[in-house]
């Protein structure tokens, strides 16, 4: 048995994977992207003279060697099947992964949204238009839905905070709450007719900036709530608590300038050409939700607006002038020629 790595192939080109001798087959074998490392079950056939005919090995006992390596002994005994008993996790390193929001996949070669670092059963929490939440993993080849308003990092003590309207009460509601983690896709708002996810987003203390219509002409100040105080922690299927206020024109989360830093990693690296969306609240005063509509409805201006920001972020050059050579253009005596720096 053995663990190699394929790094490339040639097309209609067959490799072997044994000495090539005569009665070689292959019992089993599976294909790991992220170097998962199962458990499988050996069983020997009953005319053998082991003692002990059935037996487990674990794949991630073995370093990961070359494809013609010959790899390690099993048995001597004949072998009846082989049945895999446990799927194995990445036995990688923790692995970098972006978003980018252009093509809806996620990508390790820094174009997009950077969400985290992914190893062994970690998960990718997706947040979606329509009130649903669900839960994928980190497979490079996922593709996710158009309607994404957040994307990040599975963490199941970090609570997610939500605004939405209730269709048929007519009223505001907002509830905090730690996703459950499942394999299935969960509504978390209200199923009845009319309501519709306003705002979402996992920070962990913000405001709630509430802006109401016009009354008789006059405009109304803002309100400012914080998250924690007008939004308790509750159950995934709880309703959540209303804001009774009335004349209510726009609900949205907004970070808080006096709460704390959320803990980050240091090593947690900056996105090329900016987020690239709407997921980040620190870059746009504009809500996922928000991000997400106005994209639909002006995606051209967007764009322009994209080119801008790239273009303002290019350095300008540096030039090296030697400035230790005399008038007749030699260098001059005594010591070595000096280079001076203009940015």
């Amino acid at each position: 048995m053995k663990r190699f790595a394929v790094t490339s192939i040639i097309r209609d080109k067959e490799y072997a994977l044994s000495r090539g001798n005569e009665g070689s087959e292959i019992l089993y074998m599976t294909a790991n992207p992220n170097g998962e490392a199962e458990v499988i079950t050996i069983n020997l056939k009953f005319t053998t003279t082991a003692r002990v005919k059935m037996f487990d090995v674990n794949f991630a006992d073995l370093a990961i060697k070359g494809r013609d390596s010959m790899g390690n002994i099993v048995t001597k005994y004949p072998v009846r099947k082989v049945i895999q008993k446990e799927k194995g996790v990445s036995t990688l390193s923790a692995q970098k992964i972006w978003f980018d929001d252009t093509v809806r996949r996620i990508n390790s070669e820094e174009r997009g949204t950077y969400i985290g670092e992914f190893a062994g059963d970690d998960k990718i929490l997706v947040v979606t238009q329509d009130g649903n939440y669900r839960l994928s993993g980190f497979d490079l080849t996922a593709h996710f839905e158009e309607d994404i308003v957040l994307i990040t990092k599975y963490n199941d003590k970090k609570a997610l905070i939500a605004v939405y309207w209730e269709g048929e009460k007519k009223k505001y509601y907002i509830k905090r709450f730690v996703p459950e983690s499942t394999d299935k896709k969960v509504i978390f708002i209200s199923e009845t007719q009319g309501s519709q996810l306003e705002a979402v987003t996992d920070m962990q203390q913000c405001l709630v900036e509430i802006k109401f219509s016009k009354e008789k002409g006059k405009e109304l100040p803002d309100e400012k709530l914080k998250s924690d105080e007008v939004a308790p922690l509750m159950g995934m299927k709880a309703q959540g608590k209303p804001l009774n206020y009335s004349k209510v024109k726009e609900v949205q989360l907004i970070p808080d300038p006096n709460a704390p830093k959320e803990e980050t990693p240091d090593n947690t690296p900056t996105p090329k050409g900016g987020s690239g969306n709407g997921f980040d609240f620190e870059d746009s005063e504009m809500s996922p939700v928000e991000e997400f509509r106005s994209k639909k409805e002006t995606p051209v201006k967007k764009a322009e607006t994209g080119k801008t920001k790239k273009s303002a972020a290019t350095p300008a050059p540096v030039e090296l002038k030697q400035a230790a050579e005399d008038g007749k253009g030699k260098k001059k005596k005594g010591g070595p020629s000096q280079m001076s720096l203009e940015l």
